[in-house]
């Protein structure tokens, strides 16, 4: 079903919906009421998504309803991790079993597989997390190096950069603990 230059009032009930704008630029369509998403479902024929130029966009994928995905490639639909958020491209994209992290900004917790209770807010905050837990990183690139470190937390663009394993660190401020790779 495509739609060109429509205004949709009401309720509108197909599988498959292109909207598409004007031939000018700035064309847009205007819906009065509600969209109705399904529970999304993998690949091939995924439903309840949302794709932005054919790039998978928005999503709730997992085996419950507690998933949020928001961003070009944020989440994937292979996961069986549950109470996941991921906001921005490319947040939890690599997520597999990973339960209860919470990823906001372009690549947070990007490579997160299995690791848990992570908080990252900041482009590449615990971007090489794989199967670290309890960590918090705010600030860009914050634990960016992390990949297996538990219960630290880093506060500042940079702070506890290098750390790959070390666990219950804290580092506060810009290039705080930047160069702590294992200590705890």
């Amino acid at each position: 079903f495509v739609l060109h230059d429509a205004n949709i009032a009401g309720t509108l009930t197909t599988k498959n919906l292109v909207i598409t704008g004007s031939t000018s630029q700035n064309g847009s369509q205007t819906i009065n009421g509600n969209i109705y998403l399904r529970h999304t479902t993998p690949n091939p024929g995924s439903i309840g998504s949302i794709y932005k130029e054919g790039i998978l966009f928005m999503h709730d994928f997992g085996p419950n309803l507690n998933n949020v995905f928001l961003g070009s490639n944020a989440g994937n639909l292979t996961l069986t991790g549950i109470s996941n958020t991921g906001i921005g491209g490319g947040a939890l994209q690599s997520l597999t079993t990973g339960t209860r992290n919470s990823a906001f900004g372009l690549s947070a917790l990007a490579n997160t597989t299995t690791g848990g209770s992570n908080s990252a807010f900041g482009s590449g905050a615990l971007f090489s997390n794989t199967t670290g837990f309890n960590n918090t990183a705010v600030g860009r690139i914050a634990l960016y190096t992390s990949t297996t470190g538990s219960d630290n937390t880093a506060i500042g663009e940079e702070a506890l950069f290098s750390n790959t394993s070390g666990t219950e660190n804290t580092a506060i401020g810009s290039v705080a603990l930047t160069n702590n790779i294992t200590r705890n």
